[in-house]
């Protein structure tokens, strides 16, 4: 999913179509899906990331953090974002 060329298409539309009363989607939604679809590829890298180095503990400044929890947390938000 290349999500630059999307952002290009829309705008193509939009500006093509600048009385767009007859499209079913805004821009506003149109971005705010594109949003949505880039911060779920976000926490995919990381979930994908944290499994894959296999961390058992990661060091946030002067805070651990168990990252069993931080995969379970990523893990959630996705499936919340569907």
């Amino acid at each position: 999913m290349n999500l630059k060329q999307i952002k290009k298409e829309i705008n193509y539309i939009f500006s093509s179509y600048p009385n767009h009363s007859h499209l079913s989607m805004s821009k506003q939604q149109a971005y705010w899906l594109i949003q949505q679809a880039e911060e779920k590829r976000r926490l995919e890298e990381k979930l994908k990331y944290l499994e894959s180095r296999g961390l058992q503990e990661i060091n946030l400044g002067n805070v651990g953090v168990d990252a069993n929890e931080l995969v379970d947390e990523v893990r959630q938000a996705l499936e919340e974002s569907q």
